[in-house]
């Protein structure tokens, strides 16, 4: 047997492994009307955050960009 053969197709299952692993993993951005969204602008540094039902949740884990073109809500500076 061609080990070369053999070794490529053990790295293409792992790439393919590791691919169909992260896409069944990853979580996609939040697409939802956050409650409120805050600035903290509190030195050293400053930290957003939303809230939903009385819950904070990162910043990060929003699509921002759809949060802004379909929710009424603007973001409140807490210094």
């Amino acid at each position: 047997m061609d080990y070369k053969i053999l070794i490529f197709g053990i790295v293409i299952g792992l790439l393919f492994g590791v691919l169909i692993g992260y896409l069944s993993f990853s979580s996609p951005k939040l697409r939802v009307c956050p409650d409120s969204w805050t600035i903290d602008a509190m030195p050293p540094t400053v930290r957003e955050y939303l809230t939903i039902k009385g819950a904070r949740v990162e910043k990060s884990s929003f699509d921002i960009d759809w949060v802004k073109k379909n929710c009424d809500i603007e973001p409140g500076v807490v210094q």
